[in-house]
């Protein structure tokens, strides 16, 4: 049965694989899920409509954008009627609150991915009504449960108001490969009529913003019934290739006039690097703690928490905030579960039972990090199948700048980082940095960029860092790139070099401009606005293997961190 349309409070619900308890309160003055449901006007009929018969699909080609559907005249075909996924709930095609997984009054699409990347498709604003959508390989119709994604009410959450009956999927597509794209009616119009509406499709990568959250917490949870039990809500951010300098986070505490928190109860803003950069907090590189208290609780407003010094990280990561249930009846992880463009993947939690969480080792918690939405049951049973598709109120405060892509990362092993010889194997790096160096335990030296690219006196604010290097630092400039293993690393910034300066390193970190030539970078490069240049930095290393008498990878006494590649501006 469906939850009824008034507030609920505290329900409780089995999370996860260590059946920690959960508990949620929800706003009770929002009458419907933001983003999901401007339904109230009709579109215009599109130039799409999709067809009734899965065999003779409508061909989208390779397009993007927006398409429209008509449901008004579509039967029920035979294909995709029993269809799910299995245990990824996420992509669950069951209705909320029940185990219907028909998709009635259906159309068809085809489309060939026009690269290899992830794919949503979403009605997300777009929806007229209550739409379900299904995703199979084609060109074939499908049979039984082929489907490669399939999703109703994607913000389907009790006590939400009107519900959000917007349906998004997401599927990793393969260049040239058909797809078959299912639109049908919702289980509220199951016995009802067709309407015409509209869904996007989009190609990634699809990119995780600093703020995932529109700045209005509706619903509010918490993990365990004992007090003093730790819980934390961790949100992912970053995107692989990227780098950025991240000087805080902004979090809020409760949505308006939510109650049962306190203001100046202790807690912990963390941020973590994703070691593999594979969305998963679990094996979570600690880079800075804040101890803290919560502030402003209740009023729905960020405060923000700076990280001294500010965090340069590169790829995925996380920030999170940790704190102790002072009450059975505190709510702490406040979160926005109306929204279109949060992945599945986004947001985690963590709870350690009658302890502080630990940040420190994130995999040593009674239950630790698990994705959020896997509150679900098996298709056809269950009566709360866990679609919440939401972040945490906690944003990353992340510096301006001009945006770099990192490449000739080290962490290939069998492909990077080539010239090591007996009795040290090999010597990769992390990803997103260079190959490993004789400081023990290295991840590789990590070249990172701050401020502004501009071609010019008035707008070149653009600072090179090296960290973790153990030597002086050549930075230099190329053109082009190309692969080359390159005393105990490797050289990929490798035509067309220009030599910008020498800088001896404090504490492993040297910056340029800095040293005895502290040109800025676009004279030291003689760049011009919409060059596309490429950056490294060659670095001593004369330490030796093991403490040995042999040197601690190859004869050379010399690394390189990865490289960094930028378009230059005005």
């Amino acid at each position: 049965m469906r939850f009824p349309l008034y507030p609920l409070s505290c329900l409780a619900l089995l999370a996860g694989p260590a059946q920690a308890q959960i508990a949620y309160d929800v706003r009770p003055d929002l009458p419907s899920v933001r983003g999901a449901t401007p339904n109230s006007v009709a579109l215009p009929p599109a130039p799409t409509v999709g067809s009734d018969n899965c065999a003779t699909a409508e061909a989208l080609g390779s397009a993007v954008g927006t398409f429209g559907f008509d449901l008004t005249s579509a039967t029920t075909g035979v294909e995709g009627q029993t269809s799910f996924t299995g245990g990824d709930c996420n992509y669950g095609c069951a209705e909320y609150g029940t185990g219907n997984v028909q998709v009635p009054g259906d159309v068809w699409f085809s489309w060939v991915a026009p690269a290899t990347q992830r794919v949503r498709i979403s009605t997300c604003t777009v929806s007229v009504a209550d739409a379900k959508l299904a995703v199979y390989a084609g060109p074939a119709c499908p049979t039984g449960t082929a489907a490669l994604a399939c999703s109703d009410d994607y913000h389907g959450s009790g006590g939400v108001g009107a519900y959000a009956r917007d349906a998004t999927v997401y599927f990793d597509a393969t260049l040239g490969t058909t797809y078959l794209i299912q639109v049908g009616r919702g289980f509220s119009l199951f016995a009802g009529s067709g309407f015409i509406g509209s869904f996007t499709l989009e190609v990634g990568p699809i990119p995780r913003p600093n703020t995932l959250d529109d700045g209005t917490g509706i619903v509010s949870f918490s993990f365990g019934t004992t007090v003093g039990t730790g819980n934390c809500r961790m949100q992912r951010f970053g995107n692989v290739g990227s780098t950025v300098t991240v000087t805080g986070a902004e979090v809020s505490w409760g949505w308006l006039n939510q109650l049962n928190l306190v203001n100046g109860t202790p807690c912990v803003v963390a941020i973590w690097k994703d070691a593999n950069d594979d969305g998963n907090p679990n094996d979570g590189i600690l880079l800075q703690q804040v101890a803290t208290t919560m502030q402003n609780v209740g009023t729905d407003t960020f405060v923000t928490i700076p990280f001294s010094p500010s965090v340069v990280v590169s790829g995925s990561y996380f920030i999170g905030v940790a704190s102790q249930l002072i009450s059975t009846l505190e709510r702490p992880l406040t979160a926005d579960n109306g929204l279109c463009d949060v992945q599945p993947d986004a947001a985690w939690y963590g709870v350690n039972t009658g302890v502080a969480y630990d940040v420190t080792n994130i995999a040593a918690n009674t239950v630790p990090a698990t994705r959020f939405g896997v509150n679900c049951q098996a298709q056809g049973t269950a009566s709360y199948n866990g679609l919440y598709h939401l972040a945490w109120t906690i944003r990353s405060k992340v510096s301006t700048g001009t945006p770099t892509t990192s490449f000739c990362s080290g962490d290939v092993v069998g492909t990077n980082c080539l010239n090591c010889v007996s009795p040290q194997a090999a010597n990769n790096g992390a990803p997103g940095r260079g190959c490993a160096n004789s400081t023990p335990g290295s991840l590789g030296g990590l070249l990172t960029a701050t401020g502004v690219a501009g071609a010019s006196a008035g707008t070149d604010t653009w600072v090179l860092t090296a960290s973790d290097i153990t030597g002086p630092g050549l930075f230099f400039q190329s053109t082009g790139t190309t692969l080359i293993q390159f005393g105990d690393g490797q050289l990929c910034a490798a035509i067309g070099i220009i030599r910008m300066g020498v800088v001896f390193p404090v504490a492993g970190i040297a910056s340029y401009p800095g040293g005895l030539t502290p040109n800025p970078i676009h004279i030291a490069g003689a760049t011009a606005m919409g060059d596309t240049r490429h950056y490294q930095v060659w670095y001593r290393d004369a330490g030796l293997f093991m403490g040995g008498p042999s040197s601690f990878c190859s004869v050379a006494t010399y690394n390189l961190t990865q490289g960094l590649t930028v378009v230059w501006g005005p």
